[in-house]
């Protein structure tokens, strides 16, 4: 379980810093991009902060991690 934790936190670090490299070819005064970017920044920052699975799944309000990372 500790293994799949830790990958699903890898996984969720990986896509959250692909979204936000590929929100850089918008226009910064995009309304698209500045909402995105804000949201993603949100939950790049709770993934880091987070140790704990359950917890991390409670904070993202998305279900389970496997949820989250389909999302």
């Amino acid at each position: 379980m500790k293994i799949y934790s830790d990958l699903s936190f890898q996984r969720l670090r990986i896509l959250y810093t692909k979204i936000l490299d590929v929100l850089e070819q918008i226009p910064k005064n995009a309304a698209y991009r500045k909402y995105t970017e804000q949201i993603t920044n949100e939950k790049l920052g709770i993934v880091k902060a987070e140790t704990d699975i359950k917890k991390l799944e409670d904070r993202l309000q998305g279900g389970e991690i496997e949820e989250v990372i389909l999302q």
